[in-house]
């Protein structure tokens, strides 16, 4: 083998080494990437997430993690506690309860809000009215600062952290 033969095959050699440590250098960096606690992906916590709740038997507002079906008060121990669906008026700005809603599903033997037994559905309901599971029955949806039902003024307040 000749000297320009013997160079080239070592040239390779050395080639395969660099890319064999740049390779190594890569996956270590791609670890100690991921591995690093700041780019976890965190773990939702079903409490951050909570929402406003309104007894339809005495009235009490307060906040809870959303749920399956009524709540009991914490006032009145009553199992009439409903989430509250927020709306923010961008024409006037006032945030107002628009409606209520309750969900149930997959829940045996569960009472609805209506006291009959629970269909697997959302019950919804606007303050002071009844319970349906046709949510198009509370619509539409108006400020009582200034009257406006213009969709496209009326923003649900979303509870996230």
């Amino acid at each position: 083998m000749g000297y320009a033969a013997g160079w080239a095959v070592e040239r390779d050699a050395v080639g395969r080494k660099i890319a064999i440590a740049i390779g190594c250098l890569a996956l270590t960096a791609i670890g100690v990437y991921l591995a690093w606690p700041k780019h976890r992906i965190p773990t939702p916590n079903p409490d951050d997430y909570r929402r406003p709740w309104v007894c339809d038997a005495c009235g009490h507002t307060w906040q809870a993690p959303p749920s399956q079906g009524l709540l009991a008060c914490p006032k009145c121990g009553e199992k009439k506690g409903a989430q509250a669906a927020i709306f923010v008026c961008k024409a006037c700005g006032k945030e107002f309860e628009a409606y209520r809603f309750a969900d149930f599903y997959s829940l045996d033997g569960e009472v609805g809000p209506d006291g009959k037994p629970a269909v697997p559905a959302t019950y919804y309901k606007k303050p002071g009215g009844a319970w349906t599971t046709d949510r198009s029955k509370i619509e539409p949806i108006v400020c009582p600062g200034c009257g406006n039902s213009d969709a496209a003024k009326l923003e649900e307040k979303v509870f996230a952290p």
